[in-house]
């Protein structure tokens, strides 16, 4: 009898977890296994393309309708996964159906992470994860002049961004006393926060929403811990995400901040796999556990889980790398900012570019770039091969623009292959 493997999650990971089983010639029965009503979609567009009108979540189909269909991948859409059966191997899903599986991949993502307040306030305020909530969001846009994002992360000021070209006026407001304290060092920070504040909007750092005023669910301000208040006619909320570890954690897998793997994807049961934005994997060039929320991310971890799936022994330790566009900006970041003991700055502003180089006993540990010039995705490149390398480098000769960085590769990484083993679909 054919084996059957079931991919829980209608994200990126799954969608290639499911092409690369196809791809290396597995011809057993594939099911993925979704919440939404359409096939796997990429999410960045959210927040930016389907945010302003321009794009539909459904133009960013990661693979089309009649892929799944000309590869035998079975869809269940619309219909999430409800319990787990580890031990008789079984999936659940909220229909009723139930799904046997010989291997299993948990690729089940994350959920926004929610403000602790009254339910007259949570009924005011929006998030953005899925496409249903980038629809709402966009119509309202539209209706209002006044918009309040609570959280000042890559999700709140790509949709400040993009509400600012609607004509919106545009108030952030940030706990912290630094934005993407845990992404990008401060002088990124800086740079990011004063070319929104050039294009009008309003940043309150080192403040906290207390609460929601208005009547039934419509916002009229938010109301701030001091006691100031925000007028405004929409609240969107990106404080961050949790991941969605319910079925595993019911199922009795080992759960700690996501679904706890091996470099190899495998999670505390044999046969089961998890992959995304809900694994917590141990990585290791970083030689620590990490859980990562990425578009490229989701992509190489699902294709990584699929091969070891079907027994290839693959280990993941891809750099860590994530992008975001705000107007005519972009930042990119690889590697890891929050171990470094010192930092190194590369350009300037009038330059057009800044990138920021974080530094652990003398090895490049992760690289923040942003800027206007293509030069940020050739320099972020090559830092993630030199992250990659484990050498040691020289700090001067990081920051002195007439010192090319690939000069800073060791000889054997000068012209990259594509990793070994992992398909490129």
């Amino acid at each position: 009898m054919a084996e059957q493997f079931v991919i829980v999650g209608g994200g990126r990971a799954g969608a290639y977890a499911a092409a690369t089983l196809r791809q290396e010639g597995f011809s057993g029965g594939i099911v993925l296994v979704g919440e939404e009503p359409i096939p796997p979609y990429d999410r960045p567009p959210l927040s930016k393309g389907v945010m302003i009108g321009e794009v539909a979540a459904a133009d960013g189909l990661i693979f089309p309708w009649s892929f799944y269909q000309k590869n035998q991948i079975g869809l269940r859409l619309d219909n999430p996964a409800v319990h787990l059966d580890v031990e008789g191997q079984r999936l659940q899903l909220y229909g009723g159906e139930l799904l046997m599986f010989d291997r299993l991949l948990l690729a089940t993502g994350s959920r926004p992470r929610q403000l602790s307040w009254d339910a007259g306030s949570a009924a005011r305020v929006h998030y953005l994860r899925t496409a249903a909530d980038a629809e709402i969001i966009s119509r309202r846009l539209r209706q209002c002049r006044r918009v309040t994002i609570i959280g000042g992360g890559v999700i709140g000021f790509e949709v400040a961004a993009s509400a600012v070209s609607l004509g919106c006026g545009v108030t952030v407001i940030e706990a912290a006393d630094q934005v993407m304290a845990r992404m990008i060092p401060r002088e990124i920070a800086s740079y990011l926060l004063d070319y929104h504040s050039e294009r009008g909007v309003r940043i309150l750092i080192s403040s906290r929403p207390a609460a929601v005023a208005g009547e039934g669910t419509t916002p009229r301000a938010v109301v701030l811990e001091d006691g100031h208040t925000v007028e405004t006619d929409l609240v969107v909320v990106g404080i961050g995400i949790t991941p969605e570890v319910t079925l595993a954690r019911d199922g009795g897998l080992a759960v700690q901040d996501g679904i706890l793997t091996d470099a190899f994807c495998l999670t505390s049961s044999s046969g089961i796999y998890a992959a995304g934005d809900a694994a917590r994997f141990f990585h290791p060039i970083f030689e620590r556990s990490l859980r990562l929320e990425a578009w490229r991310h989701a992509e190489r971890h699902g294709q990584v889980a699929a091969l070891n799936m079907l027994g290839r022994a693959v280990q993941y330790q891809d750099v860590p790398w994530m992008w975001s566009d705000q107007y005519d900006l972009r930042l990119q970041i690889a590697g890891l900012m929050d171990d470094a003991d010192a930092f190194v700055c590369r350009g300037t502003r009038a330059q057009g570019s800044v990138t920021v180089f974080a530094l652990k006993e003398g090895r490049l540990r992760g690289a923040a770039g942003l800027g206007k010039t293509d030069s940020i995705g050739r320099d972020i490149r090559i830092a993630q091969l030199i992250i990659e390398a484990g050498a040691l480098v020289d700090p001067d000769r990081l920051v002195d623009p007439k010192v090319k960085l690939k000069s800073l590769l060791p000889a054997r990484m000068a012209a990259p292959a594509p990793t070994a083993g992992v398909a490129q679909t």
